[in-house]
């Protein structure tokens, strides 16, 4: 919103800088708005580093489940402990009903923007990635959790160059097992169809850990060759592909890979996720 423009108080919308959210935080200016959620750089009154709020704006609040997958995602990232999960510091009510969570503040882009800027990386840096996007995943799925959308705009290099770490973002729409399974209702797509595992598209409440995986396998498949194994015009088509569709093989798109990297991305794209390497197992 310009500054002068008269605000509304029912949306996190009307936020200006200087603005104090759940009387403990100070806007400083706008990083980001979606569909569903306003974020911010606010500075803490009770001094300390900047951090970032993230508000569910007002029009989904009578949504139950938009205001259920914002409370669950406080709830299950509050339980990771890992360097590359983005924490979640606080989180409350802005005019006592607005909910916002307060996560560190990272300074960096994300892989979808690094792809962009520089196509296809090098093997050992794709390596070294994957190695730090699973230390967050195999804690995550210890815990029961499932992120169920992995791709690269959620994954975030924080830092400068030469020393970036990564941070896994967006537990949004992430599930506990055995836990608020009422919140995805049966035949909903959770996820992005071009980074979605065969089982979400059959059955997207009934997942495990071996999801992520998969999604994991497309984000490394992309990071090398800068296409995901699986496109198509049409997120019907898309889909058709992820379900039956052989996957290209990749050192037919880079060469240079060695072998035995066919048999990593070979375990990631079981279809069937019995026989799909763990995050465990991918991680040795």
């Amino acid at each position: 919103m310009a500054d002068g423009a008269a605000p509304d108080d029912s949306s996190p919308r009307s936020l200006r800088t200087g603005d104090v959210v759940g009387g403990a935080y100070r806007v400083e200016r706008l990083l980001g708005q979606g569909a569903m959620g306003l974020v911010v750089a606010a500075a803490p009154l009770a001094g300390g580093p900047l951090v970032a709020l993230k508000l569910l704006l007002a029009d989904h609040l009578e949504r139950g489940e938009a205001l259920a997958r914002f409370e669950r995602e406080v709830r299950l990232v509050r339980q990771l402990r890992s360097p590359h999960v983005a924490a979640i510091l606080d989180a409350g009510f802005h005019d006592e009903h607005v909910p916002f969570m307060a996560i560190e503040l990272l300074d960096g882009h994300d892989l979808e923007t690094e792809l962009q800027r520089r196509g296809p990386l090098p093997l050992v840096e794709v390596a070294d990635l994957a190695l730090q996007a699973l230390d967050a995943l195999v804690e995550a799925h210890g815990h029961g959790i499932v992120h169920r959308d992995l791709k690269p705009s959620n994954l975030f290099l924080s830092g400068p160059p030469g020393e970036r770490t990564l941070k896994v973002l967006d537990f949004g729409i992430s599930k506990q097992q055995s836990v608020d399974v009422s919140l995805t209702k049966t035949h909903s797509l959770i996820g992005s169809p071009l980074y979605m595992a065969p089982e979400q598209v059959l059955a997207a409440r009934e997942v495990d850990g071996r999801a992520d995986v998969w999604s994991l396998g497309v984000v490394i498949y992309e990071l090398l060759v800068g296409l995901t194994p699986f496109d198509g015009t049409s997120v019907g088509v898309v889909l058709g592909n992820v379900m039956s569709a052989p996957v290209p093989p990749i050192r037919e798109r880079r060469p240079d890979l060695p072998a035995a990297f066919d048999s990593v991305l070979t375990g990631c794209f079981e279809r069937a996720p019995a026989r799909r390497l763990s995050s465990l197992g991918l991680a040795r």
